[in-house]
């Protein structure tokens, strides 16, 4: 299984969501990460101001939890500052093996405020592990500047074809975790991440209640399968595990 980190090519293998584009690693099964797991301006679940507040891991999993339309804005990279005079914007990518930017026609601009628009894309290219894109009516640096922060998004239905047993990070954030424990299969959490390190990938679990998040190797050892249609990733075994 594997994470990735971004909208192109963050894939990660898992014996089965960003966004973030990973690179491809194998574990029990590919995941691709396309975005940054939690999004600063998502919006926040509306609820009854008189209903009774639900356990935290419901309430990160209504916060963490995508829509899964294909037209959903998956953000991609941030908008680092300005380049040059002529209003090119130096992007940072939420995983720098990504190349959905490069080859965008229109992308949705999330500013830092909250407010969000769609613009066309007039040219883009690579610079190294960052991205300098041209948008429209952006012809200075002063408006350039005005886009330091913003979160640079794409359509979740331009991201590649993904392979057999892969999957975006962005679409398994806020599935519920189950594992057998004691001959029952129960929920042990929600996934609140996918972090990459040198030697394997890991899902981050927010545990029911409020105890502390704990990560587990995305590998076939520890997960069994990850089911993006329902929602659910189920481990084989938590042994080992550090959920102290």
């Amino acid at each position: 299984m594997a994470a990735s980190r971004d909208a192109s090519k963050n894939r990660s293998k898992s014996p089965d969501p960003s966004g973030r584009e990973a690179r491809p690693k194998k574990p029990a099964r590919k995941v691709r990460t396309d975005a940054p797991p939690s999004d600063p301006h998502a919006e926040k679940p509306v609820r009854d101001a008189k209903a009774r507040k639900p356990p935290r891991e419901e309430r990160l999993r209504q916060k963490l939890s995508v829509d899964g339309s294909p037209e959903r804005w998956v953000p991609l990279a941030e908008v680092s500052r300005p380049h040059g005079i002529q209003g090119e914007l130096r992007l940072k990518l939420f995983n720098r093996d990504s190349s959905v930017l490069e080859e965008a026609d229109e992308v949705l601009v999330r500013l830092t405020t909250g407010e969000e628009y769609e613009v066309s894309v007039d040219r883009a290219r690579r610079a190294d592990a960052a991205i300098l894109m041209k948008l429209y009516s952006v012809d200075d640096r002063d408006r350039a500047e005005d886009l330091r922060g913003a979160l640079i998004c794409v359509k979740r239905s331009q991201f590649p074809q993904l392979e057999e047993g892969e999957f975006f990070v962005c679409d398994v954030l806020g599935a519920r975790v189950t594992c057998p424990i004691d001959g029952a299969v129960v929920d042990v959490g929600v996934v609140h991440d996918i972090c990459s390190y040198p030697s394997v990938d890991t899902i981050v679990i927010v545990p029911p209640g409020d105890g502390k998040l704990f990560e587990v190797p995305l590998v076939e050892a520890f997960v069994e399968s990850v089911d993006i249609k329902t929602g659910v990733v189920a481990l084989r075994t938590l042994e080992g595990v550090d959920r102290s």
